[in-house]
């Protein structure tokens, strides 16, 4: 059986990540939440996010690790401060 998860995809500050972990911890809270950022955030799931890779090879890096997953709610924060939110 596929585990359901839910994911975060977080570019920010420490403080930022943390809020919106907290946010997303309450929606569906009976599901694991994988946080994807930079830098690990305290007592989460993480996968890297290997920054200094092209879109594509993060793509496939993303795609094997959610492979045997369903994510049922994902959500995305581009902190403007962040070297990732600077660029979008």
């Amino acid at each position: 059986m596929r585990e359901t998860v839910k994911v975060l995809f977080a570019s920010g500050f420490e403080d930022v990540v943390s809020v919106a972990i907290q946010y997303m911890q309450k929606l569906f809270p009976e599901l694991p939440l994988v946080v994807v950022a930079e830098f690990p955030p305290e007592h989460q799931r993480w996968i890297p996010f290997p920054i200094s890779r092209g879109f594509f090879e993060n793509l496939a890096l993303f795609r094997w690790h959610f492979r045997d997953k369903d994510v049922r709610l994902s959500a995305v924060i581009l902190h403007r401060a962040s070297r990732i939110g600077r660029c979008a």
